[in-house]
């Protein structure tokens, strides 16, 4: 609970003040957001048979992407994000603000 105090003085003439009642206001918050970086360590491998490269999966992945193009970001994240645009009508962030 945080009490919010009167002014020391009428903000109009500065004359004093009497507390005639407290009202009470609630606020919900969220708790602060912790992410969560996964890396998956891929063994890629090579068919000595046929020398086809094989790239294994992990459900958890939402590309198979890899180097430069190998960062993501999660389908919560995601799902974050088309919320905010579709259901909220938040835009994304531009470099032209």
């Amino acid at each position: 609970m945080v009490v919010v105090g009167l002014p020391a003085g009428c903000p109009g003439c500065g004359g004093e003040l009497v507390c005639e009642r407290v009202a009470a206001q609630d606020v919900e918050e969220l708790p602060p957001p912790r992410p969560v970086r996964i890396r998956y360590n891929l063994q890629i491998g090579r068919c000595r048979s046929c020398g086809r490269r094989v790239q294994p999966r992990h459900p958890g992945q939402t590309s198979d992407a890899l180097g430069a193009a190998g960062c993501q970001l999660g389908p919560r994240a995601v799902a974050l994000a088309a919320w905010l645009s579709k259901s909220l009508g938040i835009a994304a962030a531009t470099d032209e603000q």
